[in-house]
């Protein structure tokens, strides 16, 4: 009974690892919003922009925005000073029923104090003009190939 236990409770702990993805938010009555405590969007997000050679953000300001297309992504604003510009972040999410999951598409938008914000349209990523005159702002785009960013 014992091993029958322990080979249930390690399928369920591989199937959880296998399968997990971030489920930022849902969709009610065609409106999306954030249902994932800030605080764990935050963290999860900056860890994995450490991995994208980001280091030391501090985002805030997230929002799920919906493309022209009908695509739902998410967007958020790095408050870390850098060399006076404002990187701003988005990665898509994927429909799983009216939830919305962590997609495999991101873009960061570097250049600007004001402007540059991501924009996704059918898994093509766009950064807004900078405002004030400045120069065009810096696209990065991340994307893999199975699973979700984070």
């Amino acid at each position: 009974m014992k091993k029958l236990f322990f080979f249930i409770l390690v399928l369920v702990f591989v199937g959880i690892k296998t399968n997990a993805q971030t489920v930022v938010g849902k969709i009610e009555n065609g409106i999306a919003r954030i249902t994932l405590d800030k605080s764990v969007l935050k963290a999860k997000w900056e860890k994995y922009l450490i991995t994208a050679g980001i280091r030391n953000a501090n985002i805030g300001d997230f929002a799920i925005q919906k493309s022209i297309g009908g695509d739902y992504f998410l967007v958020s604003t790095d408050f870390t000073v850098r060399d006076t510009l404002t990187n701003k972040y988005g990665v898509a999410l994927t429909h799983k029923g009216m939830k919305l999951v962590v997609g495999q598409t991101s873009c960061t938008c570097i250049g600007c104090t004001s402007g540059c914000s991501p924009k996704e349209n059918g898994n093509k990523w766009t950064c807004t003009s900078c405002k004030g005159g400045k120069p065009d702002c810096n696209k990065t785009e991340t994307a893999i190939s199975e699973g979700s960013l984070f």
